[in-house]
């Protein structure tokens, strides 16, 4: 009687090893097949991105180069003729 009860206390053991061993094989196979499948999905998202960033890029590029000194006399602006002074901000330190 009793080495039966330890065969079917060993089975028992053997079994519900079996299984969670299955159960955390499934378990890491699918994070791993999810984090693959997340992965893909960032990289597109960030192709995606780049992509837009040069467009803007070209384009202000493209907005920045229009500017010369012609473009600032149409818009009224001119030049300044002899000395130029510059407004400087004098920092304040606090003493003790």
């Amino acid at each position: 009687m009793i080495k039966l009860f330890n065969h079917k206390l060993i089975f028992r053991i053997l079994l519900t090893c079996i299984i969670s061993t299955a159960g955390l094989y499934l378990y890491f196979v699918n994070s791993a097949v999810f984090s693959v499948v997340e992965t893909n999905k960032n990289q597109k998202t960030l192709q995606t991105i780049n992509n837009e960033s040069q467009k803007l890029e070209n384009q202000y590029l493209n907005i920045i180069g229009r500017f010369d000194a012609d473009y600032a006399k149409t818009l009224g602006f001119y030049e300044q003729k002899g000395n130029i002074d510059y407004v400087i901000r004098q920092d304040v330190v606090a003493k003790k």
